[in-house]
């Protein structure tokens, strides 16, 4: 995503969840769009825009940036999915589209990067 889409969406954000914007200084507005572009640059705008759609017709205040990243996985596993059983049926899937999406979900797959694994002697407790 660039900062050009990046204000695109806190545009939409802003417009569905005004009063999380109200009162906030020019100086926090920018700070939050250079956190939001920074975070969210890896990322396919198409997936991030379905995402923020998503979390705005299910949640009332204005997710963090830790809440769009899961839904922007939520959005890419399933879109991954679809394109699987789209092929399994003989369906014309586009090879490059189904790398790109499947990209985004191992990127952002919780634990992949920086989450805490358990000890082994958890991870044995929790088969047992």
């Amino acid at each position: 995503m660039t900062r050009d889409d990046t204000i695109r969406l806190l545009a939409i954000m802003k417009a569905a969840y005004p009063s999380a914007f109200r009162g906030m200084s020019r100086e926090t507005a920018e700070a939050m769009l250079a956190l939001w572009a920074d975070e969210l640059a890896p990322y396919p705008p198409d997936l991030v825009t379905k995402a923020a759609r998503e979390l705005i017709r299910t949640g009332k205040f204005l997710p963090n940036i830790s809440e769009m990243l899961y839904r922007v996985w939520a959005v890419a596993v399933d879109a991954r999915a679809r394109m699987i059983c789209d092929a399994a049926l003989g369906r014309s899937v586009s090879i490059a589209e189904l790398e790109r999406i499947s990209a985004v979900a191992e990127r952002l797959r919780p634990g992949a990067s920086g989450a805490k694994a358990l000890p082994a002697s958890d991870t044995k407790r929790l088969g047992s």
